[in-house]
């Protein structure tokens, strides 16, 4: 529940960032599971700040109109067209039957997730720092009188 709440105020407030994601037992402790999944909630909740674009395209009144009801709006290009512009596509949250879940391994979602933290911690390269960041660090670590941070 407090990372629900704390998660929407941050949304509604468009904070830039937060301590506790990733955290778990009240903070004292630190999960990259939990990091990875709150990630994953963060990006469906700014989707729903986003909000939906109501305007006479997307209503499709004339659309509606053509296709009349009980008609088809599967085949119609404004559907191909807008059908995917609305969603929030998910990584761990996935809808599967359950003879597909069983085939896949009957993974649940610490699983899933702890499968996707390998290949990440496997494969992912960090942005080097810009020049003129370093610059900036090391003025400050200077002025502190800590050895500057050498460039790449």
């Amino acid at each position: 529940m407090g990372l629900a709440v704390t998660s929407a105020a941050g949304i509604f407030s468009q904070a830039t960032c937060s301590y506790f994601y990733g955290s778990i037992e009240g903070t004292m402790t630190f999960s990259m599971h939990a990091l990875l999944l709150c990630h994953e909630l963060m990006g469906t909740a700014r989707r729903i700040w986003k909000g939906v674009t109501v305007d006479d395209d997307t209503l499709a009144m004339d659309v509606t109109r053509e296709v009349g009801p009980g008609g088809n709006f599967l085949g119609i290009e404004h559907t191909a067209v807008h059908c995917r512009k609305e969603i929030s596509p998910t990584k761990y949250f996935v809808s599967k039957s359950f003879d597909n879940w069983v085939r896949e391994g009957r993974k649940d979602l610490k699983d899933i997730i702890g499968d996707d933290l390998q290949r990440i911690l496997k494969t992912h390269v960090p942005e080097p720092l810009s020049p003129s960041l370093i610059e900036k660090f090391n003025e400050i670590l200077t002025k502190y009188g800590v050895p500057g941070i050498a460039p790449r």
